[in-house]
């Protein structure tokens, strides 16, 4: 059993597949997902076994300096803004909600578990491809297509972000705010406990960073220092042909022994949630070589 890629995805792959060695590009560790991290159920952490934090979580839309609730019209801008289409997307649903926190340093906690079975630095080529070995792929669609030969051509389908995080005074609070204005870069702003994690299209100036906090209801004293800047290379999908796009992932796994494990594997809006689910469908379907619902079920 192998397993292409150290993210998160991969790593969870690693807790289910105990025997599996993994295989990843960058060299280790590497700076995983940066961008807002929570979870809608505590599948995960009984999962990996390392513990979240449950929270209740506020919502709210910031459009011409003042908030909404959903509407059609911010609907559509928000997602043009995010993905170049209009789709439905979560600034949809602005109710309050529970989540659950993983720990700043999950990426870290799972590779270090499982560091030994981690090969960075690894240059997969279409030779690392082939029947005669299960393989989990957390690569791209596009990728994994190539590397078994197929002729599955799509434009490009995902979008780099921008991460900046800051300490916040005085703060234990959960929220997040969307910004579907194409006056800013930022699209989505959330504090968690005492950060505040900004998310952007392109690098965001000081003014852009002072409208964040004052949506909040901050001021700017209480930003008491800056904590990282990230650019995220695969952040936003946007979609493709549905038909073709499971009629891959189909082949790759019926014909070649490989199965496709996350977003960007998929290509598909799924959370870490639902890879702590297809995982096992995963298992159950290399055990049994069943490929007939199960497959459909998650694609």
């Amino acid at each position: 059993m192998k397993i292409y890629g150290a993210g998160l995805a991969g790593l969870i792959a690693g807790c289910v597949f105990t025997k599996a060695k993994i295989f990843e590009k960058n060299e280790m560790p590497m700076a995983s997902h940066q961008a807002l991290l929570r979870f809608r159920s505590n599948r995960v952490s009984e999962l990996t076994g390392v513990k979240f934090k449950k929270v209740n979580v506020l919502k709210s839309i910031w459009s011409e300096n003042r908030e909404f609730f959903p509407t059609p019209r911010l609907v559509a801008l928000y997602s043009k803004k995010v993905t170049g289409k209009y789709e439905n997307r979560s600034i949809m649903n602005i109710d309050p909600c529970v989540r659950y926190i993983a720990p700043d340093n999950f990426h870290e906690i799972l590779y270090s578990d499982m560091k030994d079975r981690v090969t960075s630095g690894y240059e997969i080529t279409n030779k690392d491809y082939g029947p005669s070995e299960t393989t989990i792929s957390t690569l791209p669609l596009s990728i994994n297509a190539k590397m078994l030969g197929y002729d599955f051509k799509t434009v490009k389908n995902f979008s780099c972000i921008y991460v900046n995080k800051f300490k916040i005074e005085n703060c234990d609070m959960y929220a997040t705010i969307y910004f579907p204005d194409e006056s800013t870069s930022v699209y989505r702003a959330s504090i968690t406990g005492d950060m505040l994690i900004v998310e952007s299209k392109n690098k965001i100036t000081s003014i852009e960073t002072l409208d964040v906090v004052n949506s909040f209801g901050l001021i700017d004293s209480d930003i008491t220092r800056f904590l990282q800047n990230y650019k995220q290379p695969y952040g936003k999908l946007t979609s493709i042909n549905d038909d073709e796009r499971r009629v891959m992932i189909y082949k790759m796994s019926h014909d070649h022994n490989m199965f496709s494990l996350g977003r960007f594997a998929l290509h598909k809006n799924i959370l870490l949630d639902d890879v702590a689910k297809d995982i096992f469908v995963i298992k159950s379907m290399i055990n049994d070589d069943s490929y007939g619902i199960s497959i459909k079920d998650r694609l």
